[in-house]
């Protein structure tokens, strides 16, 4: 049986209000998404603007073990699924037609080089995160990503790789002489306590802006009283009091921001601020003046404030990914996969000309728990059969890059109070980056 990562987006769509992703745009995903096995993904995702159609672009991050392993054009790992008694899962059809395009043979070869132990690569780079823009993939039998991959941290102690070895093999050739010592710059003068987190190359947008693509940067754990000082020693060409004032007055010191730069063969003045928070409450603060200053519908908002909560086999709302229904009824009743929706982070983009972009990053990620103590049921006795169960569900995790509540790890407290403390645990994944 052949299993997609649109299982995994059909089985949450009769959650997903109009307001937020309209039917045709969840359509439009799901043909992306159809191309995909639903081992590759760890977390997939969807960016919504706030303050257009309801219109929204598909992303996936890949990491684990079997995720590097896809990608890379590998098998999946055997010992599992030997374990689960299970054979191994088919890949959708359209999985192998990708591979006859440029862009796709070059991401195999970065994913190949990503998952040798002994590269370079293996040692710098943490996952890799694909994403398709609606516009550019019109043609859903053929979807084109930009690709962009995390940087371990602490890394290895010089980026140079990043502009030399990475790139270039995601781009298919080197960096024109201007763009690298641009890159080159902007990474000398990160200050701390600031990092680069992240690395991407807009493939996917290549074909429909004209030109080559476009690198983005992605800086981390930068204060707000250094973000003036940073700019200008960057010698950014736009308006840093326009990008303080957002982070002052919009999100009023609430959470914490990254800052997104764009470079072609100079510094791009289109910028990025992405804000992360941690609780509802937060999101609920600056959603309210999103639409106050017109930024957000109110409907939209309150989709957004709705989006977060998980998904149960057992729910049947939908159907339920199989694969992962497989996999649970080898762990039951120790193990249960669910399916759990999570508001990321808001962004915003500022592109001289143009009014400010806001948009919302909404993922979804397996997640395996106790299902004993999704209830407030009695808990059944302990059984001899238990420890084999967790040990397979951790190994299962391990390679899927999957997550996993572990009940009894994270609250050494009495069985009776560990269906309440389960469900507090499942709402605060449900918010944050």
């Amino acid at each position: 049986m052949a299993s997609s990562l649109n299982d995994m987006v059909r089985a949450i769509a009769p959650t997903i209000p109009p307001t937020l992703i309209s039917p045709r745009a969840l359509k439009a995903i799901g043909a992306v998404a159809q191309h995909f096995p639903i081992t590759l993904g760890a977390t997939v995702g969807f960016e919504c603007p706030l303050s257009t159609m309801a219109e929204a672009d598909f992303f996936m991050r890949v990491s684990g073990s079997w995720g590097q392993s896809l990608l890379a054009g590998q098998l999946q790992p055997p010992p599992i699924l030997v374990q689960l008694g299970l054979e191994p899962d088919l890949f959708p059809p359209g999985f192998a037609h990708l591979w006859d395009r440029p862009v796709w043979r070059r991401i195999r070869q970065f994913a190949h080089r990503w998952a040798e132990p002994t590269s370079l690569l293996h040692e710098a780079i943490d996952d890799i995160w694909l994403e398709f823009d609606s516009a550019s993939n019109s043609n859903h039998n053929d979807p084109l990503p930009s690709t962009f991959f995390g940087v371990k941290y602490p890394g290895l102690p010089s980026c140079d790789w990043v502009s030399q070895i990475a790139l270039p093999i995601l781009l298919g050739e080197s960096l024109s002489s201007p763009a690298e010592k641009t890159l080159q710059f902007c990474l000398a003068n990160i200050p701390a306590p600031a990092k680069l987190f992240q690395v991407g190359a807009l493939t996917g947008r290549a074909s429909t802006l004209g030109g080559p693509p476009a690198i983005r940067l992605y800086l981390q754990n930068l204060p707000l009283a250094q973000l003036r000082s940073t700019l200008s020693r960057l010698s950014w060409p736009g308006d840093v009091t326009l990008l303080s004032q957002l982070l002052t007055r919009v999100c009023q010191g609430k959470g914490h921001f990254s800052l997104q730069l764009e470079i072609q063969d100079a510094l791009s003045p289109v910028i990025a601020i992405e804000c992360y928070f941690h609780h509802l409450s937060e999101w609920r603060q600056v959603l309210n003046r999103l639409v106050i200053t017109g930024f957000c519908p109110p409907e939209r908002a309150q989709a957004l404030l709705d989006y977060p909560e998980y998904v149960r086999a057992q729910d049947q709302v939908a159907p339920f990914p199989n694969l992962l229904k497989r996999w649970s009824a080898q762990l039951t009743p120790y193990r249960e996969c669910l399916l759990v929706k999570r508001l990321a982070y808001l962004k915003f983009t500022y592109q001289p000309g143009r009014p400010l972009l806001a948009k919302a990053y909404l993922g979804l990620s397996p997640t395996w728990v106790d299902a004993r103590y999704l209830t407030s049921t009695t808990v059944a006795s302990e059984d001899i059969h238990e420890s084999s169960a967790i040990e397979l569900c951790k190994a299962l995790i391990q390679q899927l890059d999957y997550g996993e509540i572990d009940v009894d790890a994270l609250f050494p407290c009495q069985r009776s109070q560990k269906s309440r403390w389960l469900n507090k645990a499942l709402e605060t994944m449900c918010v944050g980056g």
